[in-house]
């Protein structure tokens, strides 16, 4: 969808029902399919994690969107209700499909909201922030009234919170009081999961927490707010190592493809003919390692080139154009927040909403800046 909007040669105004050529010149088009082609994303258990497909379908019609109202739209023209409905809809597949899509979606709309000028514009954000939720909120009361599912666990949110836990207890086992110890075990397998604790995976400690914490939250949280007013530097440490791999140049955190021939906990197996198999493993270590020795391309196997460039590209942005320029990614933001307390160190699923949006700001950064409105 983005390769599509930004290889248009002329796009059509909806408002006025005029085409105008495209502000993206041949070279700009050219260079941004490039760098999409020669970025190294793989989906990994595409086949087996279905909640990552819709999800990253959503952020694609979202990016698309912003993208949209960014270059292609006079701001005079308000929003159409063509944009109430895509933005509507990636909301709600973003939602459902993760929870934790709600850090992303509450900076878009805080950022559309005090970006956008004028009574109709900020009505029609103000709808598009609402829909999803009071959508989501009905799909959620029909589904449970017919299938009665269990409800989900919160490990997966607390994932920070028990390495911390876990970093203390072995750094410090004999610091700790009964009842710190007695809220802890409650909630995790302090026998089983903490031995097993990985600075930069939080399953091994995460999969051995209670399914049900009703009534052992609390407790909970109390010792592990008391163990780290105590050893706070054991705390920042164990956080360090989770976020480190995002930020840190290291071989460790190379993009890398999957071969997709385990099963998942859910018992499925891919088929495949072990002869086609190690082929398609051989053609893609040589395209890896072949791109690898380009300079530039090379930078792109790595996820902290991906946080850094956002980075570096968003503050061009700001310092040339001001705050304002900020707005179309920054839901990114919230995408980054999300890595910041994931369960994993340098996971590149998580950041692929960030890569997909490099090639669309390295053009807002080369074109030049485009001119405001008089009101």
């Amino acid at each position: 969808m983005l390769a599509t909007l930004c290889s248009k040669p002329e796009v059509m105004n909806s408002q006025m029902g005029k085409k105008m050529p495209s502000i993206l010149p041949v070279w700009l088009r050219a260079l941004s399919l490039a760098l999409c082609a020669f970025a190294p994303v793989y989906c990994d258990n595409i086949t087996v994690i279905l909640k990552d497909v819709p999800y990253s379908y959503a952020m694609l019609l979202m990016l698309c969107e912003m993208v949209r109202q960014r270059f292609l739209e006079k701001e005079s023209d308000g929003f159409s209700a063509g944009f109430v409905l895509r933005m509507t809809l990636s909301a709600f597949l973003m939602l459902r499909m993760r929870p934790n899509g709600a850090m992303v979606w509450i900076p878009i709309c805080a950022a559309l909201f005090l970006g956008t000028r004028g009574r109709k514009r900020r009505a029609a954000i103000a709808v598009v922030a609402a829909l999803p939720l009071l959508l989501g909120a009905g799909f959620d009361a029909a589904f449970d009234a017919r299938f009665h599912p269990q409800a989900a666990s919160l490990g997966e949110a607390l994932s920070l919170p028990f390495q911390q836990t876990a970093r203390c207890l072995l750094a410090y086992p004999d610091d700790v009081t009964e009842s710190e110890l007695r809220a802890v075990s409650a909630v995790l397998d302090v026998e089983n999961g903490v031995p097993n604790y990985d600075p930069r995976l939080a399953d091994p400690v995460k999969d051995t927490s209670s399914p049900d914490l009703s009534g052992r939250l609390g407790p909970y949280m109390q010792a592990w707010l008391s163990m780290g007013m105590r050893h706070p530097g054991v705390y920042l440490d164990a956080w360090l190592n989770m976020i480190y791999g995002y930020f840190y140049p290291s071989d460790s955190n190379t993009i890398v493809c999957l071969t997709l021939n385990s099963p998942d906990a859910g018992g499925v197996a891919l088929r495949q003919n072990p002869a086609l198999s190690d082929a398609r493993l051989e053609l893609h270590n040589r395209i890896y390692f072949t791109l690898r020795r380009i300079p530039g391309v090379g930078w792109l196997f790595y996820v902290d080139s991906v946080v850094w460039v956002f980075l570096l590209l968003l503050a061009a942005l700001i310092l040339r154009d001001g705050l304002r320029a900020a707005v179309p990614y920054m839901f990114f933001f919230g995408t980054l927040g999300i890595c910041l307390l994931s369960p994993k160190s340098g996971e590149i699923r998580y950041l692929m909403p960030i890569l997909y949006i490099l090639p669309v700001m390295l053009g807002a950064a080369l074109l030049s800046p485009r001119k405001e409105e008089k009101p």
